[in-house]
């Protein structure tokens, strides 16, 4: 951890802003462009990359190496500080750092409205937060990522959801663990049984269906792992306390 940090060179702060997630909300990022620093205020987001999953919540940000190709989910609503920046880093992996304390997030909140105001020599005292920020984080490095068979079954989820038939015996299968084992490391990492993880993910999909697709509501349901439209329209209604076609109407009214 600090061979890698320890000749560190920022060359400058490329972008910075506060990004708007809404739950479910979905973005690809493909090769990208430059290191980033990515925080949470409030809610929770997953990273996915390699077959790892990183998440950044109020305790943990992550680092986003250069050149990588990810996609995020998020799972609760959430502002994200992102630091984007030039360096001489030589690394393609993901890192998880616990937030040392709460002025680690207030000078990120800085380093966001110093690029944004771009007042004269914002790009020093913006490059002297940002060492600030990676100088506390040597014995802050979190093995919160999830261990391997974890990532296994989440991966698993993501890629088989839309199957009706998929439960926890063919979840842990995947992983090469039990059905009890499954559910309390889920309870422990995820914080949720694997099936209303599953829920999670089948609804989060259907939501941004209906609103950036013209599909029917059966054919939306069939797509995201449902096998009739009743308990579709059911499950999506106890999730969002609205049914899917009030769903589809708010949201494009608001486009």
């Amino acid at each position: 951890m600090e061979s890698l940090f320890e000749n560190l060179v920022i060359y400058n702060i490329s972008d910075s802003a506060e990004i708007y997630s809404s739950v479910g909300t979905r973005r690809n990022m493909i090769d990208r462009k430059s290191f980033g620093l990515i925080f949470s205020t409030d809610g929770k987001i997953n990273y996915f990359h390699s077959g790892n999953v990183y998440s950044t919540d109020r305790d943990h940000f992550i680092l986003a190496p250069q050149g990588s190709t990810y996609y995020l989910i998020c799972e609760t609503e959430d502002v994200s500080p992102v630091i984007n920046f030039d360096c001489n880093l030589q690394t393609d992996r993901f890192f998880r750092f616990d937030i040392p304390d709460k002025n680690t997030l207030d000078d990120a909140k800085t380093i966001v409205k110093l690029y944004l105001q771009k007042n004269t020599g914002w790009q020093i005292q913006a490059k002297a937060l940002l060492y600030k920020i990676i100088g506390s984080l040597f014995d802050s490095i979190s093995s919160g990522y999830f261990p391997p068979h974890i990532n296994a079954c989440i991966s698993y989820i993501y890629k088989n959801f839309g199957d009706p038939e998929l439960d926890n015996k063919e979840i842990a299968e995947s992983a090469n663990i039990s059905q009890i084992y499954l559910q309390k490391e889920f309870v422990k990492y995820i914080g949720q049984p694997p099936r209303k993880f599953l829920q999670k993910i089948r609804i989060n999909t259907a939501e941004e269906m209906l609103v950036s697709k013209n599909l029917s509501v059966s054919d939306i349901a069939q797509s995201v792992g449902y096998a009739s439209v009743y308990h579709f329209s059911r499950a999506f209604k106890n999730m969002t306390g609205i049914s899917p076609l009030q769903y589809r109407k708010n949201s494009r009214q608001k486009m």
